[in-house]
């Protein structure tokens, strides 16, 4: 995400995803082109802590291009970030579901970066044979519907 005043906005106009499409639609992200990740060289970016999975993607994502990514701030929380670049002091990346947290800005363009690794996998194990609570099977089934109706799991 990037503040609306940023001179890059006019470049990236047709990557720009409407908050108000994929707010509770994440999924629909997909629908939107992503930028590639060189487009966003030069700009100062907001992070959270040393020990986030997201802060380490962010800089892989710029090595993959050869790239180093110009961290200024490192903060504790992800609506922090917001926050912050929602007042103009750096770009963000930081995961869709934090709409759902914070009062969403119109003074922000938000941006889908070109990288396998802006998307973050999740793995669930269950035993076949073990006995499994009503709530882990109710839980275990709402995860495949969700994933099937999203069309990141295929059906089997």
């Amino acid at each position: 995400m990037v503040h609306k005043d940023f001179p890059i906005n006019r470049k990236l106009e047709k990557y720009r995803i409407p908050t108000d499409r994929i707010l509770g639609h994440y999924h629909r992200i997909q629908d939107y082109p992503a930028v590639p990740v060189f487009e966003f060289q030069g700009l100062d970016f907001l992070t959270i802590g040393a020990d986030s999975d997201l802060r380490a993607r962010l800089i892989a994502m710029f090595a993959e291009c050869g790239l180093q990514v110009n961290i200024i701030h490192r903060l504790e929380q992800m609506s922090t970030c917001y926050f912050m670049a929602a007042a103009g002091y750096g770009a963000a990346i930081l995961r869709a579901p934090t709409l759902d947290f914070v009062s969403v800005s119109p003074d922000l363009c938000l941006y889908r970066p070109k990288s396998e690794l802006s998307r973050r996998t999740y793995q669930f194990y269950a035993k076949k044979n073990l006995f499994r609570t009503k709530a882990t099977r109710a839980f275990l089934d709402f995860i495949r519907e969700k994933g099937i109706r999203s069309g990141i799991i295929s059906p089997e």
